[in-house]
């Protein structure tokens, strides 16, 4: 069984006392009520009397043996920041306990990797989705570049971990989800704009030719009322 527990999950420091119990003894204390330890001593006297560990107490310390031999507590903690150091101090287990492994800088082809796992979901074209990775390559080994002028210079560390470049690439991944949402917004704007326009177009075009069908009848009406015009015109004058 594999406990992981990134930093990023600790919403309470309590979770690491907790799990600094795990590493000290094996056990989180006043975790069983009664109930449950007389059920752990009833499934595990048998297994026990085998190894030769006899009485309620040792049955337990048997059970919680067998709970560290099969349990292992995996912690990624990123040494950015004051709460790494204070969690060090505070729960020395973290360190005395534990097998320490030191993530260093990823080479090219893991950035490259990385990169084109999360990025290629976004829909870009290859040669624009290459570009975009080797953008983020060249920034993380830039950022690393000054990260080491930076400790000889001033004598402080500057840590660049995993994080920093996943955090890179999700802040790209965000902008280009916003910009991609805008531009929709625009064309759909532009589309439905377009569409009226083409559909004014049609009815001009519609008009227009039913103008140009009326027109005789137009003509014949016009000379049809002009003419008793003209008629009492010259009745008027004779008379």
């Amino acid at each position: 069984v594999c406990f992981l527990l990134p930093d990023t999950q600790i919403a309470n420091e309590n979770f690491v006392e907790e799990v600094s119990g795990l590493l000290n003894t094996g056990e989180v204390p006043n975790l069983f009520n009664a109930e449950d330890k007389t059920q752990i001593l009833e499934l595990c006297t048998n297994l026990a009397a085998k190894e030769g560990r006899h009485g309620p107490a040792e049955v337990m310390a048997f059970f919680i043996e067998q709970c560290m031999k099969n349990m292992h507590i995996v912690l990624a903690f990123s040494p950015i920041g004051e709460n790494f150091r204070r969690r060090v101090r505070m729960f020395p287990s973290l360190v005395n306990c534990c097998t320490i492994d030191w993530f260093h800088e990823w080479p090219d082809a893991a950035l490259q990797s990385v990169a084109n796992h999360f990025l290629g979901k976004t829909g870009m074209p290859d040669d624009v989705l290459k570009g975009v990775v080797n953008v983020c390559v060249a920034m993380q080994k830039s950022v690393f570049t000054l990260a080491e002028r930076f400790q000889k210079e001033v004598q402080r560390y500057y840590y660049v971990t995993p994080t920093s470049y996943l955090e890179l690439i999700n802040a790209f991944k965000g902008l280009l989800a916003n910009k991609q949402d805008e531009v929709s917004k625009i064309k759909s704007r532009y589309d439905v704009g377009l569409d009226k326009i083409m559909s004014t177009e049609e009815q001009v075009t519609t008009m227009q030719a039913e103008l140009e069908e009326l027109k005789p009848t137009l003509k014949k009406t016009a000379e049809e009322t002009v003419r008793p015009r003209s008629f009492r015109s010259l009745a008027g004058f004779g008379h």
